[in-house]
């Protein structure tokens, strides 16, 4: 399972990653382009949280590996290594989305936490109610064998009684 989970997580970083890279080679417009990155991230950021929101057991591995694709991000902007793309944005543009990448991958990141602590205290909370629950049907249980153990005590007492007399 966390073979696939990792496979799909970094596709799906990938494949809109390769969807940037498409509008590049096309020469589209920087505004397009702009949008289309910052319309990328959104959309990243949203499929994390949904892996992290929906399912009662959350699936961390493919939130971690667009973490790790945000982190990746910055880094390549960070050292300047697309040069194509500095001369076409502004350095404050590339500045910004350097950041905003990081941004994400660090709320990914605290994200993650905050819904494994969440996990371990449900988890937790569920596990006291189940041993109260347990411990009330022992109880129950225990007086239910004391009624059964005085009736047929009673009911022993009766029939030798019932001898006695005759």
């Amino acid at each position: 399972m966390l073979g696939i989970s990792l496979h799909a997580g970094w596709m799906t970083y990938t494949f809109i990653l390769s969807i940037n890279i498409l509008l590049v080679n096309l020469y589209t417009g920087v505004l397009i382009q702009l949008v289309v990155t910052l319309i990328s991230l959104v959309l990243l950021y949203t499929i994390s949280g949904c892996w992290l929101i929906l399912p009662k057991f959350p699936n961390f591995t493919v939130p971690l590996m667009i973490a790790w694709g945000y982190f990746g991000l910055s880094a390549e902007l960070s050292n300047g290594v697309v040069r194509r793309l500095a001369l076409e944005f502004d350095y404050y543009v590339l500045d910004s989305l350097k950041y905003v990448s990081w941004a994400l991958c660090m709320i990914i990141l605290v994200f993650c936490l905050f819904r494994l602590i969440m996990v371990f205290y449900v988890a937790t909370k569920e596990r006291k109610k189940e041993i109260q629950r347990r411990k009330i049907k022992n109880e129950h249980d225990i007086q239910n064998e004391k009624y059964r153990v005085q009736e047929s005590s009673i009911s022993f007492l009766d029939r030798n009684d019932a001898i006695i007399i005759s």
